[in-house]
């Protein structure tokens, strides 16, 4: 053997007994009770606490070291008050970590832990100061943590109430632990619950300078809670008292301050209704205003938060007073909130630098607030954190509701950021998607923001809003609509400018003008709309979206078509109130004439119309909407009708009208008056060239029912005059009905009295004359037709005068 080949013998022999005897050290040295004084020792000098075990701990030492605890708490050193327990906990270590002085875990699992972090105000410096009132231990070092069944209360004092945010059943799993993380996968999975309490100030001290103080609130907390009875004190509608500073006086400005834009400001911005032109009719009074939606008070709720009114008071000067006060607004609105929740992604937390981020983070949940249930899903490539300033980085959000099977809302940024009490992003995004079968209807809106939180304005670039509907059969085509503009915001004001520009079904649209009312919008201006064909506009599911602004300026339409039927140059003044939309001083040109009125609408689909016509062109109208134009002439009048929605059954209506300078197609009435006499035959008067003049007309009609009724029916020309009432069935298509004619004395022929029956269908009525009575009737009026005259000379002159006193008797 040679020397070189001893030497290395001798080298591995040595290795060799030192490893066998360090390996026996530590296992002879590594007992429970030698654990147990290490945990003592960790729990004394990183967490100011005292380790309570209630059994044995066991060490397995090969073949690697797993040390298993039974259920322990921790008490403060302080005041003995309970910061903390376990059911059990599982360590497995490497032994020869411990050769070297440090203790590497690669696998820790707790069971069953509850604790409770308190913070002096709900903010996220706040919580960075209480997490870290405890150190990490310098000489240990965790790999992958598994937490199952953890219970972890969040407590924050503010101002009156003390604000809880329970996560309960927590599954928690990190790949590694630290004081410092760094894109450290995670998966976690439990129940929340928001919850307050008040008043607090004597119980919750403002600062406290250990761990052990942050733990007064632990897990016996529950059971000294205040009674049900005493929640509503701190529930979503006191929102205004957590923002509020503890002096008196400003304490007591929000009791009344959001009541204003509730009842004063649009009663003072909608003023009466000048008197309408001579040539208007008063249009018939409608049901009252319908109430508004829930949902719609919920979003004027929220939106309350940030109204003049409450802005107001008190005024918050600073940048991070403005932050103290968002965050108090979030706290308050969660307030109620409880649920199951899952979430994963990367996180990087740096307690020294206080700053918390995830990357590729995911989020869902199904939360209850009110008895309302919710689905949230949520995600972002990155989210950080700050005491200074919250970012993110593709950020998307999606909420449902599960009963609710018409749709979801998403929301969405492709960069934010706010810093400085300054909220800026390139693209801000919100849409909402409503099914009902093979219809789909997508509403969306989005914009650059640039909001300076602290003066409450803000600058609204690039802003668009669409609405498309797809797969709805009774439309030609998709249906689209289009805004785009700007809107600049401007809170203190209680104000907005905008212009938009866009595109209706088609037609270009534009707005200039001005916004008022931050939790109920008021818009004054111009509203322009190009040429809209009705049938490419959907027809909505709900006219409830009208409770969310008002409106109070011009409306002008180049042109309105329906069919065949186009009205063209419609000028109107708008007025949308309460969800009541009332169009005022109506001019609309159609059939070379004018239609002259007003209209109301609710956003229940109520909706009434009163007014005049003007100088219609029947022959123009009848042949715009492909019928055949069975009667023509210059129509003028006045109507009212009401309906609701687009229910034909629900319309009911009357109306007078007065015809001039008309005709009747399709009968011949001097050709009547000739069968009469003999002198044609019957096929005469339906001859295809037939037609009756007729000077001036006028009836009353009745609409109820799809039927209309015509009263009254009078028409004249200098021959012959007739007297009608008749009824149309719409559904139906058909019509009946009863006239008599009187022919005035000529060509021979003394007045003619004859009866008719119209039946059929409506748009080629057929006629039935009662020919016989009316031969009788001429041969009484010539003085043939009975013995008491025999006289022709004497008996001719009183015919012709018994014909005149006849033509003027009715």
């Amino acid at each position: 053997m040679s020397r070189l080949t001893r030497i290395l013998l001798c080298v591995v022999l040595l290795v060799v007994i030192a490893v066998t005897a360090m390996a026996a050290y530590l296992y002879a040295s590594l007992s429970a009770e030698a654990v147990k004084e290490r945990l003592t020792a960790y729990a004394a000098d990183n967490l100011a606490s005292d380790l309570h075990l209630t059994g044995e701990i066991t060490v397995k030492r090969f073949p690697a070291l797993e040390v298993t605890l039974p259920a322990a708490r921790l008490t403060s050193k302080t005041d003995g008050h309970e910061t903390a327990r376990f059911d059990s906990a599982r360590f497995s270590a490497s032994l020869w970590s411990l050769a070297l002085g440090a203790v590497r875990v690669s696998d820790a699992e707790i069971a069953g832990l509850k604790t409770t972090v308190t913070a002096r105000e709900p903010s996220l410096t706040a919580f960075f100061e209480a997490a870290s009132q405890g150190t990490f231990p310098e000489d240990v070092k965790v790999g992958k943590l598994h937490l199952t069944n953890g219970s972890i209360r969040f407590t924050a004092a503010d101002n009156e109430t003390l604000r809880h945010w329970d996560a309960a059943d927590l599954d928690l799993t990190l790949e590694r632990l630290s004081p410092e993380l760094s894109a450290v996968p995670f998966t976690v999975n439990g129940r929340i619950t928001a919850s307050a309490e008040s008043p607090v100030k004597a119980e919750v001290p403002a600062q406290e300078s250990s761990p052990a103080a942050h733990a007064e609130t632990a897990p016996q907390t529950p059971a000294e809670t205040p009674a049900p009875e005493e929640t509503p004190q701190s529930a979503p509608q006191e929102t205004p008292a957590p923002a509020a500073a503890p002096e008196a006086p400003a304490s007591d400005a929000p009791a009344a301050a959001p009541e204003a834009p509730a009842s004063g400001t649009p009663a003072a911005d909608t003023p009466q209704e000048p008197a309408e032109p001579a040539e208007t009719t008063p249009i018939p009074a409608l049901p009252d205003a319908p109430a508004t939606p829930a949902a719609y008070k919920e979003v004027s709720a929220w939106l309350r938060f940030v109204s003049p009114a409450h802005a107001a008071e008190p005024a918050v000067t600073s940048a991070r007073e403005q932050r103290l006060a968002l965050a108090r607004l979030t706290a308050e609105a969660l307030t109620g909130i409880t649920g199951s929740f899952s979430a994963s992604g990367k996180v990087n937390l740096s307690v020294a630098d206080q700053t918390l981020s995830f990357d590729a983070f995911k989020f869902s949940a199904d939360l209850t607030q009110e008895n309302k249930t919710w689905g949230v899903s949520a995600a972002a490539d990155k989210l950080r954190f700050t005491p200074e300033e919250t970012s993110g980085v593709n950020v998307s959000a999606a909420l449902s509701r599960p009963e609710d099977e018409t749709g979801d809302i998403h929301v969405g940024a492709v960069d934010f950021k706010l810093a400085a009490a300054r909220l800026v992003s390139p693209e801000m995004r919100a849409s909402y998607t409503e099914a009902a079968g093979e219809k789909i209807t997508a509403y969306e809106v989005s914009s650059s923001v640039d909001a300076e939180l602290l003066t409450k304005k803000a600058q609204l670039e690039n802003l668009t809003a669409r609405i498309t509907v797809t797969g709805d059969a009774a439309l030609p085509a998709d249906f689209s609509a289009q805004v785009s503009g700007f809107m600049n915001v401007d809170i203190p004001a209680d104000s907005a400018q905008a212009g938009l520009s866009g595109t209706f079904a088609g037609a270009p649209f534009s707005f200039n003008g001005t916004a008022t009312g931050i939790t109920h919008p008021r818009f004054k201006g111009e509203l322009m709309l190009g040429n809209i064909e009705l049938k490419a506009v959907p027809r909505f599911q709900s006219l409830a979206w009208l409770n969310l602004a008002d409106f109070d300026g011009e409306l002008r339409i180049g042109q309105i078509a329906a069919g065949g039927f186009t009205a063209s140059q419609l000028h109107s003044r708008l007025n949308l109130t309460e969800g009541v939309v009332h169009l005022s001083r109506v001019i609309v040109n159609a059939a070379d004439g004018r239609l002259l009125g007003e209209a109301k609408l609710t956003s229940e689909a109520d909706w009434v119309m009163a007014g005049k016509l003007d100088g219609l062109n029947l022959e123009k109208l009848f042949t715009s909407v492909g019928g055949k134009p069975v009667l023509t002439g210059i129509v003028n009048g006045t109507f009212d009708v009401k309906g609701v929605g687009l229910d034909t059954e629900t319309y009911e209506g009357t109306s007078q009208v007065r015809l001039l300078r008309g005709s009747y197609n399709g009968i011949s009435a001097r050709s009547v008056r000739d069968v009469v006499a003999g002198r044609v035959k019957e096929a005469a008067v339906t001859a295809p060239d037939a037609k009756t003049a007729i000077d001036e007309a006028g009836c009353s009609l009745a609409l109820k029912d799809h039927v209309i009724e015509a009263s009254n029916f009078v028409s004249r020309s200098v021959f012959a005059r007739t007297n009608a009432d008749f009824s149309v069935d719409i559904a139906a298509g058909t019509i009946t009905g009863k006239a008599l004619t009187m022919f005035a004395p000529g060509n021979g022929i003394p007045a003619v009295r004859i009866n008719a029956e119209l039946s059929g269908k409506a748009a080629s009525p057929v006629w039935t004359f009662a020919w016989d009575e009316s031969r009788k009737n001429l041969l009484r009026a010539q003085g043939r037709g009975t013995g008491a005259n025999r006289h022709p000379q004497n008996g001719s002159e009183r015919s012709i005068w018994q014909s005149v006193k006849d033509f003027f008797a009715f």
